[in-house]
């Protein structure tokens, strides 16, 4: 990785396929405007938990939200090629 970034490329990892986890949740949860990972909490009974936007803490969050939601959605909401 660090070798990709001198050469001011992305990571080779950065072109996978992943998933649109706000996607799945909103369609999960029939949501469409209150779509934030705050409001996906709160939505569930949960409070945030520390401080937002901090990497840690929020992957941390998100992983209270994740038995909530259809992973069976994930095929419909695949992104591929994100990066090039």
């Amino acid at each position: 990785m660090a070798q990709s970034l001198r050469a001011s490329t992305s990571p080779s990892f950065l072109a996978l396929p992943h998933l649109n986890l706000k996607t799945i949740w909103k369609r999960t949860a029939g949501q469409r405007k209150r779509n934030g990972l705050q409001w996906a909490l709160l939505y569930h009974g949960f409070e945030f938990e520390v401080q937002v936007h901090r990497g840690v803490d929020d992957a941390r969050n998100m992983a209270r939200v994740f038995p909530f939601m259809d992973w069976a959605l994930g095929d419909a909401v695949q992104v591929k090629d994100y990066w090039h």
